[in-house]
């Protein structure tokens, strides 16, 4: 049977597990290979764009943030590169600076986006940033991950349940079948380095840009 549903998933991690006692279980089993799956993958079908009003020091994240890419603002046409920076760095920077003016950095504050220095007027940015898998359900039976990759929601909730079952031997197994198959999903959706020509106003280097070292 193939496995391109919430429910479809559910009922194979049963027949694979070979337990009918688990009903209650093993939504809590999916719930927890897609935790992990968040805090491994970086690929590009979860990369996201979304604009922003930024008008103040600091701004919320969308919802799905998981890690940032690129911070582009926009100027009466003109576009520049807001450039990331620790939070820690960037406190130590803006002591003592108080004029606003038009932002050159960016750090990630829980979930906010802290701009410095803090902006002299409304901007509009666009934040190109990785999302969080769309968490599966009854309501969201579906999404990109499971539509191409079942093999990596199917490892990844029998390996959850090995823990529970206390069955180390199972859980090695499909922790082992889990990692093969992020991997997996890696190489496929890896994008090979390298040189784009870009006179682009808001890189404002008109240089070789590297695409993947943002170098």
């Amino acid at each position: 049977m193939a496995i391109s549903t919430y429910a479809g998933l559910q009922t194979a991690v049963a027949d694979w597990l070979e337990r009918s006692d688990l009903t209650s279980r093993i939504p809590d089993f999916i719930s927890l290979a897609e935790a992990k799956i968040n805090r491994k993958l970086r690929v590009r079908l979860m990369q996201a764009r979304t604009t922003l009003t930024v008008d103040a020091e600091y701004e919320s994240l969308p919802a799905d943030f998981r890690q940032a890419e690129s911070l582009i603002f926009s100027d009466a046409g003109v576009t520049f590169e807001c450039r990331t920076m620790p939070a820690e760095a960037l406190a130590e920077r803006s002591v003592g600076v108080a004029s606003p003016a038009r932002p050159e950095f960016y750090a990630l504050i829980g979930s906010q986006l802290r701009v410095w220095p803090t902006p002299d007027k409304a901007y509009s940015a666009e934040l190109t940033y990785y999302q969080k898998v769309p968490a599966l359900s009854d309501a969201a039976p579906s999404n990109w991950a499971l539509a191409n990759y079942p093999d990596v929601y199917l490892y990844g909730a029998l390996a959850e349940a090995g823990p529970y079952l206390r069955d180390t031997e199972a859980l090695a197994i499909w922790s082992a079948a889990f990692e093969k198959a992020l991997a997996g999903v890696k190489a496929d959706q890896k994008i090979e380095p390298g040189k784009l020509r870009s006179d682009l106003s808001h890189f404002g280097r008109g240089h070789h840009y590297n695409i993947m070292s943002d170098r």
